[in-house]
């Protein structure tokens, strides 16, 4: 369950500052893991940095979200948050450029492909945020768009206000300012039903540097920002997992708010489906709560059909349908790759 939700660092040293005595076997297990992350944290700090000094020298805005930004401001450290990958948001009107630039520091385009043209990134990133890159030991997601669904959190973007993370000494990368980094995290978590638990440790270690005034102060201005009832969300499974201290009127505002309540039961189940160990995806229908969750993410109809539209299309990787047969096959579709990612896992 550790390992599925991706807190073997987190765990790890969790244990050790509780002093709880733990199996051998299983202290063993966190140990190794928990050197792994580090060590992998350090590679995609040095990465990082080497990008950063190459969109620097182009031109090219860029910045930095999750990753070891994140760990050194949720947790101080980049010794216990386990990451997969480098995410790099760019200004969606230089993706051509940036997408080129990574070409050129030697890394190599795995989707949507090696040889993908210009127009075929483009014409990906209409269906999906981001493109992938491997080389150097690290994954790399080129991000358009911080989120999937364009009417979440639209006033945030790559020209949002950012701050300076220090990730060791004269290293500093960007990333999003508090404000506009708490709303993304809460965005990117709730599209996932925060089925890895590790989602939400970071927020709640995020959070937990700031008073809950400070709090509720980051959950009102969420909403401005267009975070919808991600942040609500965050916060209340904050509060019941991992004792976040809430103000008293917003957690008792939270707990009442029916659709709010719904979005952290989803989260739950989401979590511990497949007892907590088998991943979503290798479950025929693993991820259907998460998909129906989504419509609830925002209040009002035009959201709703935006996400409808939206999920009918399919995802980037399939074949693009003409507009009268997306409504049609479209559920067809994603039975079928549910059906065959689960014989894959079998």
């Amino acid at each position: 369950m550790v390992a599925r939700h991706r807190v073997e660092g987190l765990a790890h040293n969790a244990l050790a500052a509780a002093k709880i005595s733990a199996p051998a076997d299983l202290l063993a297990w966190l140990a190794g893991a928990s050197s792994q992350t580090a060590r992998e944290n350090l590679v995609f700090a040095a990465e990082s940095m080497r990008l950063a000094k190459a969109f620097e020298q182009a031109g090219i805005p860029f910045l930095f979200v999750k990753g070891v930004t994140l760990s050194v401001l949720a947790y101080r450290s980049l010794a216990f948050k386990r990451a997969c990958d480098i995410d790099l948001a760019v200004d969606p009107d230089l993706y051509v450029e940036a997408a080129e630039l990574l070409r050129r520091t030697g890394l190599q385009c795995l989707s949507p492909g090696p040889s993908a043209s210009a127009d075929e990134m483009l014409a990906w990133t209409a269906r999906n945020k981001h493109t992938v890159w491997v080389g150097r030991g690290v994954a790399v997601e080129l991000h358009s768009a911080l989120v999937d669904t364009p009417l979440l959190l639209s006033k945030v973007s790559i020209h949002s206000p950012r701050q300076a993370v220090e990730i060791g000494p004269g290293m500093a990368l960007p990333t999003l300012a508090p404000d506009e980094l708490f709303a993304y995290l809460c965005v990117h978590g709730a599209t996932h039903a925060w089925s890895r638990i590790k989602w939400l440790a970071d927020v709640a270690a995020l959070l937990a540097h700031e008073s809950p005034e400070t709090i509720e102060r980051l959950y009102r201005r969420s909403l401005e920002l267009g975070a919808g009832r991600t942040s609500g969300q965050a916060l209340l499974l904050s509060a019941q997992l991992l004792g976040l201290a809430l103000p008293e009127g917003l957690e008792r505002e939270l707990s009442s708010n029916r659709a709010v309540a719904y979005l952290a039961r989803v989260a739950l189940r989401s979590m511990l489906r497949g007892g907590g160990i088998v991943e979503l995806d290798d479950m025929a229908l693993g991820t259907a709560d998460i998909h129906l969750s989504h419509f609830r993410l925002m209040p009002g109809f035009r959201f709703k059909w935006s996400e409808a539209r939206r999920k009918l299309a399919g995802p980037a990787d399939d074949e693009p349908l003409p507009g009268f047969l997306q409504p049609i096959l479209a559920a067809p579709r994603w039975l079928l790759r549910r059906a065959r990612r689960s014989r894959g896992a079998a």
